[in-house]
């Protein structure tokens, strides 16, 4: 039985896949099973896994008919021998000593059932911040969900997991199928947060957060699916949906949607009250995002 099982689910990313299994396949940590789980790519997926598992006998690859990510890390899941999964997305990687670093944790924190790590986005060649980076290092429940995912798909999973709860696979939730996860299995279990960075997210345009008009959507519906099937209090229901209402002003805004990001924007401000984030969020929406970029690029020439 090895140590991990590193699940990567993909659909028609070969171009980033390989990127993403070389970062594991280059851990210093070598007791590990790599999961290619193929959710009905067209591409040249199949092919590609092929050749790199001729040449390391750690990665397997499992093809399924398309049926988004959720599936495909539950079908991962199912297969994997590892003593814990590992969640990696197509598109990012395992920055250098990841694998070790959550052995490390594993071997200090035994009786947690789910581990993070902190990551960096990168784009354009730069490193950036990324929310994850404002929560402090320890152990943490449903609550730091409340404000959305800072977790991402970035979690490691005990396998022996009785109370373990799958990945919704309704397309409905396509996206936001981390955040109901995560809420799911942090709901009676804690989560234990390493202010390390080891893992790499890489912003392209291609990243399904950048689609906004679907992103909103799909928060709306999975934030009402939330508070019907938790229990939350009054206080918390509040600043979930206050969160989730300043995250659709946001993607409003970056889809030069300026009056729905307004009415966004104002629902927030209701349930939240004033805040830092909703004073710099304001003067953004009302001035619009092709202003912001053409008085950024003017500045930089």
């Amino acid at each position: 039985m090895p140590k991990f099982s590193v699940v990567i689910p993909s659909y028609n990313r070969s171009t980033f896949l390989k990127s993403a299994i070389e970062s594991v396949l280059k851990q210093d940590f070598s007791d590990f099973e790599l999961l290619v789980i193929d959710d009905g790519s067209t591409d040249q997926t199949q092919t590609m896994v092929n050749e790199l598992s001729e040449r390391d006998k750690r990665i397997k690859y499992i093809f399924q008919s398309n049926g988004e990510r959720g599936k495909a890390r539950n079908n991962g899941f199912d297969h994997a021998k590892g003593e814990y999964v590992v969640f990696l997305d197509s598109d990012d990687e395992f920055l250098p000593g990841h694998l070790s670093h959550l052995n490390e944790l594993s071997e200090q924190h035994p009786e947690v059932l789910l581990l993070a790590t902190n990551y960096e986005f990168f784009e354009n060649g730069k490193s950036i911040k990324a929310p994850i980076d404002n929560i402090e290092e320890g152990f943490h429940d449903y609550s730091v969900l409340l404000r959305g995912n800072p977790f991402a798909s970035n979690v490691c999973v005990k396998k022996s997991n009785p109370s373990y709860i799958p990945f919704p696979e309704d397309r409905t939730y396509s996206a936001m199928e981390d955040w109901m996860f995560l809420f799911s299995n942090l709901w009676t279990k804690n989560l234990f947060l390493s202010k390390k960075s080891t893992v790499r997210m890489n912003e392209h345009p291609n990243r399904s957060m950048r689609f906004h008009t679907d992103i909103i959507q799909k928060r709306e519906l999975a934030t009402a699916f939330l508070i019907q099937h938790f229990s939350f209090s009054k206080r918390e229901k509040k600043q979930l949906k206050g969160n989730t209402f300043y995250f659709l002003a946001i993607h409003s805004y970056l889809d030069h949607k300026k009056a729905q990001a307004i009415r966004y924007f104002f629902k927030s401000f209701l349930l939240l009250g004033p805040s830092k984030k909703l004073l710099i969020l304001f003067p953004k929406i009302i001035v619009g995002q092709k202003m912001i970029s053409q008085l950024k690029n003017k500045f930089r020439s």
